[in-house]
């Protein structure tokens, strides 16, 4: 969008260089308490205040004849990424890939290893970018050129100067941040939502620290007292976050009671047996469309919060947590399931 609307506007030339502005927010790429051996998952997130594609990138592995390299492609393609391509095509079609970035050196250099089948699919696996403020500069610059812009300076990060006059713009609605965070359990969607509040209603250069207190005034204005429990980060992958369900319950009565907040949360929780990360659960229920759920999960942690239409058409607040387990979750989120259950069942002394 940013490319089409400077060739709109006659730009085929960029004379001198190009910056990023991150001045919004601070310099931590990392939440506290998060773990420092999940890098180079996708779903932890080198953060800063311009994300592009998630700070992540897919590797897609494609097949070749057998005893050959398989192709190794990127989505988006970029030469900011070095990638080492370790794997064999053999016969038949069973694949046993894996892709890791040099995380322990902390660069991109993306190796992938394992086998696939000649007659297998093309697999796409996904890690996080570190550095993500020079991906975007990458991409961008990358996309110049496609674009037939001429730009041969460097780029850097750098506050913008005042008195600049915009060029083009990009905006989108805060209910797909929020429909992404929720539906996908998007991570780094989250922590930038708890950051842009804070952004939003202090307009300076701003932390989760900053995000965090509004979150406090949001379990105030719950009934709870924000001292009661500790939360520092927007995700919910730190394990120094300390929370309880009749925290979680609290909060989405308090939004149930508010339309404007509801009608915005509702729809951006995953459906069972329909969407996001409930679409393999409670399938039996995606007729109905009236189990929505968010998920979450640790090591050794599983929750659920959200909102049940029980059979005698009761809205209920529900919130779920069981910890200090080991092992796979899915036994446990059978558990959880099974509570669901027994909640849709719920009536009241009016039903009887």
């Amino acid at each position: 969008m940013i490319i089409a609307a400077f060739k709109n506007s006659g730009i085929d030339k960029i004379e001198g260089n190009i910056y990023l502005d991150l001045s919004s927010s601070d310099s931590l790429f990392w939440g506290k308490g998060w773990m420092w051996d999940d890098d180079s998952s996708r779903d932890f997130p080198y953060m800063n205040s311009l994300p592009i594609n998630k700070n992540s990138i897919k590797v897609v592995i494609s097949p070749s004849p057998a005893g050959e390299k398989p192709l190794v492609t990127t989505i988006p393609p970029t030469e900011f990424v070095h990638i080492i391509n370790k794997a064999v095509t053999v016969e038949g079609d069973t694949t046993k890939l894996s892709v890791t970035r040099d995380w322990i050196n902390r660069n991109n250099d993306i190796t992938v290893s394992g086998f696939t089948g000649a007659a297998s699919h093309p697999d796409t696996l996904e890690t996080n970018i570190v550095n993500p403020d020079k991906y975007f500069l990458a991409l961008f610059t990358e996309q110049l050129k496609k674009g037939g812009i001429e730009f041969s300076g460097k780029t850097d990060t750098l506050k913008t100067p005042a008195g600049l006059e915009p060029v083009a713009s990009v905006k989108r609605p805060i209910e797909k941040v929020i429909n992404r965070a929720n539906k996908e359990s998007d991570n780094l969607n989250a922590e930038m939502l708890l950051r842009c509040t804070a952004y939003e209603m202090l307009k300076r250069k701003i932390s989760a620290e900053d995000g965090v207190k509004y979150t406090d005034s949001l379990i105030t204005l719950a009934g709870l007292k924000g001292s009661n429990y500790r939360i520092v980060d927007g995700s919910g992958l730190s394990f120094y976050n300390l929370i309880s369900t009749r925290l979680l319950t609290e909060v989405l009565k308090y939004i149930y009671s508010r339309p404007e907040l509801y009608n915005v949360i509702l729809p951006s929780l995953p459906s069972a047996g329909i969407d996001g990360t409930m679409a393999g659960r409670l399938k039996e229920f995606a007729h109905l469309n009236n189990i929505n759920l968010k998920t979450g999960s640790l090591s050794g942690v599983s929750a659920l919060a959200g909102y049940i239409t029980s059979e005698h058409g009761h809205t209920l607040a529900v919130s779920v947590l069981i910890q200090n387990f080991k092992g796979n979750q899915a036994p446990v989120r059978e558990i959880m399931d099974e509570i669901c259950r027994a909640a849709f069942l719920i009536k009241s002394e009016k039903d009887e």
